[in-house]
């Protein structure tokens, strides 16, 4: 978290608050989220500085400014971007501020201060850490079926594979369980074992699971925010992630949890076998019987 619903969500939201506007200055109060340059050149270099366009690559959320100049930013685990009018309500939490011309103000946070933030040229966001080597979009021309072919070769967990942002750019553990679940594929699969209709099937999950997060502005389920401090709502149709226990919505197996990767892992044990056999074309009843986003 967060991870791309989310960054999408924030970019979006953001395009609407910030863009075009002159930075007047950054106040830096936790040093080490700032990867490049070193703090003092940092708050020199962004000063007086236009905001020009906003974009996602993966997790990261680029802002594009003038002078050929890019602030990059990881939100990490629990990274916040806040926009507001002053006064400001700010906290111990608080580490980073954009101050802009018309006395609005963008607001760094993160409780864990896992984040990090770059200032580069445009011809040098790949020195930018992770950011060269992700792999395609998920919802792009690029993530072809032939490409996931290629990845789905490998000799790898099928959960491993999908979190790694060589492969794929942008998809966490929260999306990657839900996609599993809903795809009816183990985690614990090895890619290169599933068949043509479970990688036809994965392929497209994918793309919808991502799309219905973005549609319902992101998941809720810690410390995401939108820049407008608002919740996202796609925790309400969550089918296995932090559900240890409670029954499956499709076939009421308790779900069960694991640890793959270093990661807590949610699935339904009849619905996600360790074969191709699985409960896949059966209604699944959302959450406290909401009406699905896709729907």
């Amino acid at each position: 978290m967060p991870e791309l619903p989310e960054v999408e969500t924030i970019k979006e939201s953001l395009k609407e608050t910030i863009s075009f506007k002159k930075i007047k200055e950054v106040e830096v109060f936790c040093a080490k989220l700032i990867k490049f340059p070193e703090v003092l050149q940092f708050v020199k270099d962004i000063k007086n500085k236009k905001i020009k366009s906003l974009e996602r690559r993966g997790k990261y959320l680029i802002i594009k400014l003038t002078f050929n100049t890019n602030l990059v930013v990881h939100l990490g685990m629990t990274g916040q971007l806040i926009y507001s009018d002053l006064p400001l309500q700010m906290d111990k939490h608080t580490h980073l501020l954009f101050h802009f011309e018309d006395n609005t103000v963008l607001q760094y946070r993160d409780v864990r201060k896992f984040g990090c933030l770059w200032l580069v040229k445009d011809g040098c966001l790949r020195f930018v850490s992770g950011l060269a080597q992700l792999g395609p979009e998920p919802l792009s021309q690029e993530f072809s079926m032939e490409y996931f072919n290629t990845i789905l070769n490998k000799k790898s967990i099928i959960k491993y594979l999908l979190l790694s942002q060589n492969n794929l750019a942008g998809l966490g553990n929260i999306y990657v369980d839900e996609i599993l679940f809903r795809a009816g594929i183990s985690p614990e699969r090895t890619a290169a074992d599933l068949s043509l209709k479970e990688r036809e099937k994965l392929y497209h999950t994918i793309r919808s699971v991502l799309e219905e997060a973005i549609r319902a502005r992101g998941t809720s389920v810690v410390n995401y925010i939108d820049s407008d401090g608002k919740k996202g709502s796609f925790q309400d149709f969550l089918r296995v992630y932090r559900r240890t226990g409670e029954l499956c919505f499709v076939c009421s197996t308790p779900i069960k949890r694991i640890v793959l990767a270093g990661r807590g892992t949610y699935f339904c044990p009849k619905c996600q076998p360790m074969t191709s056999n699985s409960c896949r074309g059966k209604t699944v009843r959302p959450r406290d019987n909401t009406e699905s986003l896709n729907q």
